[in-house]
């Protein structure tokens, strides 16, 4: 039977810290070191960088060690999920080979120069210096790039890249020279992986979050005419993470919770005990560090019951509000990118002109800029209204608008359901005039007390002003936010209390118009309301 080991994996520095004890290679089974390459069959890309990888190689019936060369292997903490017939047990693992060859640069030539005595001319000189190179450390072709020569005058120290021609007398420079010939000692880091033995050859299918991989979405809206358009959805994809071929490409929309997605996993390549504790403190708050190391010394090694095969995930999650999107087998470089159109589809339009008009009052029903009260009020906006074509949820991302070949503009598209409407903000209705002024109408000012603070009572008049100088019928939607008790409205505004206000000795108020005005036509709109401002 096949089980997933949803595993929190036995890590050998774990144990360590947790529990006191020094294991030595015990869990790691018998032989000699596999090297196997773990491809990526399938990533699922986050648009904020955050990436699932899944991984696989094939291990025979007797199982064994495979060490699997990996230097970006860093998964969010927690997120390792290995599915395997057998019991499989991961760890950090450095690998050491030898490599021959013949190295002129560096370290390597001071070793070798050391001691021998060398001609140097420098730049923009015919002067030859002579003299025995010293076996200084950290001098010789450093990061500080200086040669330390003891020469009849003393020690000179002579940046390396001032010097035009370099010769040791006696001595001819051969790649073949055994003298030149260094055997180096190269580390190779990566994840040890011990299979135990199955009835079976059996594939090790593991997956893990990490940082590396995103996908940045956008949309195109092409207006064909008054009331029709075309919508496209396109996805920018960038690789900084790992080579693949082949791996099969899902785009997440949505917004899972990953609380611990600045945690690093213990067995990432670049992990210590100081960055683990520090970014387990923030992610989880003190206490909740104190709880989870404490879940940690305990083994979870238990198997559960899974399918015979692997199955990748469905298109739609079930109950939730995420959104996997399959673009098929991808094959990518690492630091390389791709574009790609994800859909298309003919959509109806209709076009609206919407002016908000921001409440420019306080909560104690003082102006906030009596000396500039239009910073608080909206230019006017041509807005794009359509519902969603698409059989899926339009995400957050930029969306350009363009009719006939040309740009109109480029605004934000939000989180928006399949058939629900979305608002696109496209350009300024400059050619549609606006003037928003208030005054306090005349009369006695009566003063309240409200727990022991003192307030004005004021009844204030508001008029809205329009003018359309565009040669079509214009579709607008005034909005006005206030403070205060509304006592009159002309023209049939749509009257929301809004729970904004609640905690505030005025109530806040929005109206909200909806007209239309022909060619030329002007407008005019009034309302009046009571507010309370304290002295």
């Amino acid at each position: 039977m096949s089980r997933i080991l949803l595993k929190a994996i036995t890590i050998l520095f774990a144990l360590v810290i947790l529990t006191g004890l020094i294991p030595s290679e015990a869990g790691q089974s018998a032989g000699p070191v596999i090297s196997a390459d773990a491809p990526v069959i399938e990533a699922r890309l986050f648009k904020n960088g955050i990436v699932m990888v899944t991984r696989k190689f094939t291990a025979g019936r007797e199982g064994g060690n495979f060490f699997i060369h990996d230097f970006v292997f860093n998964p969010v903490h927690g997120t390792i999920w290995v599915q395997s017939d057998s019991d499989v047990q991961f760890r950090t693992h450095v690998e050491t080979t030898e490599k021959k060859g013949t190295f002129l640069n560096g370290d390597r030539m001071l070793k070798y120069l050391a001691g021998k005595n060398v001609e140097l001319t420098l730049n923009n000189s015919d002067k030859k210096i002579t003299g025995k190179v010293l076996d200084i450390p950290g001098t010789v072709f450093s990061d500080k790039n200086i040669l330390a020569i003891s020469t009849n005058e003393g020690t000179e120290f002579i940046e390396t890249g001032t010097i035009r021609l370099f010769k040791v007398p006696g001595t001819t420079i051969s790649g073949n020279e055994k003298e030149f010939a260094v055997t180096e000692k190269v580390q190779t880091s990566g994840i040890m992986v011990s299979v135990g033995p199955s009835s079976q050859k059996q594939d090790i299918i593991f997956s893990y979050l990490t940082r590396g991989m995103l996908w940045a979405p956008d949309y195109l809206l092409e207006i064909k005419d008054d009331d029709d358009a075309v919508i496209t959805m396109q996805a920018s994809i960038r690789n900084e993470l790992i080579d693949m071929e082949d791996a099969e490409l899902y785009l997440i929309s949505g917004f899972p919770a990953i609380e611990y997605e600045h945690v690093s996993s213990l067995l990432s390549y670049n992990v210590d005990l100081n960055r683990f504790f520090s970014a387990l403190s923030s992610a989880s708050g003190i206490r909740g560090r104190s709880a989870v190391m404490g879940q940690m010394a305990i083994s979870s090694n238990m198997a559960m019951e899974a399918p015979e095969t692997y199955q990748g995930s469905q298109e739609m999650s079930d109950g939730y509000d995420i959104y996997y999107q399959g673009i098929g087998k991808q094959s990518m470089k690492r630091e390389t990118a791709f574009l790609t159109t994800l859909a298309e589809s003919p959509v109806r339009i209709s076009r609206v002109v919407e002016w908000n008009i921001y409440n420019n009052r306080d909560q104690l029903g003082r102006y906030q800029s009596d000396s500039n009260p239009e910073q608080f009020q909206e230019d006017m906006w041509d807005i794009l209204k359509f519902k969603n074509p698409f059989k899926f949820p339009m995400t957050t991302a930029p969306i350009a608008i363009y009719q006939k070949g040309g740009f109109y503009g480029q605004s934000t598209s939000y989180w928006t359901p399949a058939g629900e409407e979305a608002g696109i903000k496209v350009t300024k209705a400059l050619n549609i005039r606006t003037k928003h002024t208030e005054r306090e109408i005349p009369g006695e000012r009566e003063t309240v007390s409200i727990k022991d603070y003192k307030y004005r009572k004021a009844l204030v008049e508001g008029k809205i002003e329009i003018n359309n100088l565009r040669n079509k019928t214009q579709h607008l939607l005034i909005t006005r936010n206030f403070s205060g008790r509304l006592v009159s409205s002309e023209g049939k505004p749509e009257v929301t209390l809004l729970a904004e206000g609640v905690s505030s000795v005025n109530e806040l108020s929005r109206l909200r118009w909806d007209i239309d005005l022909k060619p030329g036509e002007k407008n005019s709109l009034k309302y009046v309301y009571e507010v309370l401002v304290r002295l």
